[in-house]
């Protein structure tokens, strides 16, 4: 952790990791297979995709979610990849 904390500037908080793609929404786990840094939930039928890299998480939705929903799905994501590191990520649509 003390490496950690001093490659990024500030103590992350790893807590929270294991509910960074469990937004608030309602949703249900798919269950994870081999892809590396892919993650997948389902939203009112609607499968959600969550991609890491090294500096950017896309989150893709593959079909048609309302907006009110779309945005749940991205504050939700800003905000606790936010909380997990101790630093501000924004979000930009593509």
């Amino acid at each position: 952790m003390e490496k950690l904390t001093e490659a990024l500037g500030i103590r992350p908080d790893l807590d929270a990791l294991p509910n960074l793609y469990r937004p608030e929404v309602p949703h249900e786990a798919i269950p994870q297979d081999d892809a590396f840094q892919t993650h997948r939930i389902r939203v009112d039928g609607v499968v959600v995709r969550y991609n890491e890299d090294f500096v950017t998480v896309t989150l893709t939705v593959e079909g048609e979610l309302p907006q009110s929903v779309l945005n749940g799905l991205l504050d939700d994501l800003r905000t606790r990849l936010s909380m997990t590191e101790n630093a501000q990520w924004v979000v930009r649509p593509l």
